[in-house]
């Protein structure tokens, strides 16, 4: 499909998720220089009260790294769920492509249908006879979804998640000229250190006194799935098994990261770095399928060892990680 005199087309990634998946499509459209976009490779893990943790990898705002490839943001957020429905129709006859936040819970093609909530991300290009145009990249969908569907997908996810307002983004290319010189790929390289070495927080984390960071992070997660894994051997428990599973599909985000990570490193002619990354990324896959294994056999017998022996092989990879 075009939109715009740009081709449109679903964009396959198992080494990105459902937001970061249309930022990959984003990049592509204008022609951007997608290896060198994904080179954060931190680590900053809070655990939460009464919350699901929190374990991410990056630390710029996707906003600010966006203007750098020469791409702006304009950010729209609406109270009511009509009214984001009706702007969305005005902005896709104007050929504009939309990047929308919604629940699949009420996405009937997606797995979680009528059984997990999950906040979800889709781009949003046209809308005809009652039915909006989508690309879902993330579950490889391209097709109708009936207005209704959508209206209840956005109120499901304000509903749901407790929030004040639904929002979606544009994304214009507002420099096609833009440059990216040895200087900011060196930097790159370094803050991904400092993250990990020298607590650097970034311009993400705002209260650094409950989060812990880096090297500092693996520990504290190590110490968090052995008390957890313990809890577990003694009882099941829905509010556990969610939590535990919030982990592992966490340690995969994390292994993505350090996969992109070595990919960007591979693009610049460090083959060495970039093979570490590439460990890097086995063993974290490794732990986190560990833990999925143990899960869902319900076997928890000596995986805190092997994960303790895995743990320790990546913080000593991540300290080869140097130029």
């Amino acid at each position: 499909m075009y939109i715009g005199g740009i081709f449109l087309e679903l964009i396959k990634s198992q080494y990105h998720n459902c937001f970061h998946i249309n930022l990959q499509a984003t990049l592509l459209r204008f022609n951007k220089n997608n290896k060198f976009f994904w080179h954060q490779a931190g680590l900053f893990y809070e655990k939460g009260n009464n919350t699901l943790p929190k374990i991410i990898t990056y630390y710029k705002n996707f906003k600010n790294l966006l203007v750098e490839f020469g791409i702006d943001t304009e950010t729209y957020k609406y109270e009511n769920t009509f009214d984001i429905v009706n702007d969305i129709k005005k902005f896709t006859e104007n050929n504009y492509v939309i990047s929308l936040e919604l629940d699949s819970y009420e996405l009937p093609y997606c797995l979680s249908y009528h059984g997990d909530h999950d906040v979800h991300w889709l781009e949003v290009v046209d809308y005809k006879n009652g039915k909006f145009y989508v690309y879902d990249h993330y579950f490889g969908y391209e097709g109708e979804i009936e207005e209704s569907v959508l209206l209840k997908s956005l109120e499901s996810l304000k509903k749901h998640y407790k929030l004040s307002h639904n929002k979606f983004y544009i994304f214009k290319n507002s420099n096609e000229n833009y440059t990216l010189d040895e200087d900011w790929h060196t930097e790159n390289i370094k803050l991904n250190r400092k993250v990990m070495f020298d607590n650097y927080l970034g311009e993400l984390i705002t209260n650094k006194n409950e989060i812990s960071v880096g090297i500092s992070a693996i520990n504290s997660l190590e110490q968090d799935i052995v008390i957890m894994i313990d809890k577990l051997k003694r009882e099941r428990n829905s509010k556990l098994d969610k939590e535990f599973e919030h982990y592992f599909v966490s340690f995969k985000e994390i292994a993505k990261s350090r996969y992109n990570y070595s990919i960007y490193l591979d693009e610049l002619g460090k083959k060495e770095l970039a093979e570490i990354s590439m460990v890097l990324y086995q063993n974290w896959i490794a732990v986190a399928n560990i833990l999925m294994k143990s899960f869902y056999s319900n076997n928890f017998n000596d995986i805190d060892i092997r994960i303790g022996k895995r743990l320790n092989l990546i913080k000593e990879l991540e300290g080869k990680l140097k130029i």
